[in-house]
């Protein structure tokens, strides 16, 4: 955990548990379109593909303030990728 006070690292404990929770639903729900078990798919495949898949995340969405964070973790994904020989799609 990154946080330094008691108050954040439960908020941060809370907040994994959400996208953990989150990320075996959409699992779960992709197993189901394709006629598998979920056991079957890798979580850490998940993890990557929606992680990918952010990088496109409608901006408009967003509010103001939350829009330049996003363009700049885009960019900053972007590059990354680019440095590897990928492009993340």
């Amino acid at each position: 955990m990154r946080s330094k006070t008691p108050e954040l690292i439960r908020q941060e404990f809370y907040a994994t548990l959400i996208v953990h929770g989150a990320v075996r639903r959409l699992m779960s729900e992709a197993a189901d379109t394709c006629s598998l078990m979920p056991e079957e798919l890798s979580f850490m495949a998940a993890v990557r593909i929606l992680r990918r898949r952010l990088l496109f995340f409608p901006l408009r969405t967003l509010m103001p303030g939350k829009r330049v964070f996003w363009l700049k973790l885009q960019k900053r994904n972007a590059d990354k990728a680019q440095a590897k020989g990928t492009l993340g799609v």
